[in-house]
């Protein structure tokens, strides 16, 4: 019991935990190194680099805004960037989107170099209840805080609520400054992975609500969540079957 050697929280923080003999938390500090990976954090305890240590010029960068939130993250191969990511929040901290896709290199007279971030997924974070990408959209239902279910798919249809001049009034005048604004976001995001010169190069429309919003099917693809008494979901549960093992 002296000695916790690591512990890993969602995949992203790392600390190597010291305890006395009753036992009683003495300190945390950031591993620097494990299997394979090392790591660089931040003052705020935030990851900021992991580098494969038996592949050379291969590492993952990330970047984090004054609010420790997750800004971007990069990975590197043969010391080019490779894939990225972006991430956007609302005024509440909550993610609201997040954008992803491989970086295409191009040069010009063989001197300028230009990274081509080529944005084929997006995800739109719309609610707790809602969440959609560029194939299809997911609903969550929820009892108090714990979620019960899921819905995949189906379609829009009726209940979508026309678009009128009320409701896009107030930002229809400004609205080239707020894309202008948003696409800028988004760039800077990249850019503070150490990726030079990022361009953006992404389709306008999120497919997965533009694809089902003429479309009212039955959403079939339904899974209930069984909680256990730690409060995680071990079982889900489908119309046609029982006891789906969560791992």
């Amino acid at each position: 019991m002296a000695t916790l050697a690591s512990q890993s929280f969602n995949n992203w923080r790392l600390k190597l935990w010291v305890l006395d003999s009753l036992p009683r938390l003495r300190r945390g500090t950031a591993v620097s190194s494990a299997g394979n990976y090392n790591f660089a954090w931040d003052n705020n305890g935030n990851m900021t680099q992991r580098s494969a240590n038996n592949v050379e010029g291969t590492w993952r960068n990330l970047c984090w805004d004054e609010e420790n939130r997750l800004m971007g993250v990069t990975d590197f191969s043969e010391g080019n960037p490779d894939q990225t990511s972006a991430y956007v929040y609302n005024a509440g901290g909550e993610r609201v989107w997040k954008f992803s896709g491989d970086i295409q290199q191009m040069t010009i007279n063989g001197n300028q170099l230009i990274n081509i971030a080529n944005i084929t997924n997006k995800t739109l974070y719309s609610s707790p209840y809602l969440v959609a990408n560029d194939n299809n959209y997911t609903k969550h239902y929820f009892i108090e805080s714990e979620r019960v279910c899921s819905k995949i798919g189906g379609g829009f249809s009726n209940p979508i609520d026309p678009i009128n001049q009320a409701i896009i009034e107030p930002i229809n005048s400004g609205q080239p400054t707020i894309s202008g604004n948003f696409t800028q976001h988004i760039i800077n995001s990249i850019s503070c992975t150490n990726t030079e010169s990022p361009e953006l190069n992404v389709d306008p429309v999120l497919r997965g609500i533009e694809d089902f919003i003429g479309i009212d099917e039955n959403e079939d693809l339904q899974y209930f969540f069984v909680i256990d008494h730690l409060g995680s979901s071990s079982f889900y549960n489908t119309p046609q079957k029982i006891g789906h093992k969560v791992k």
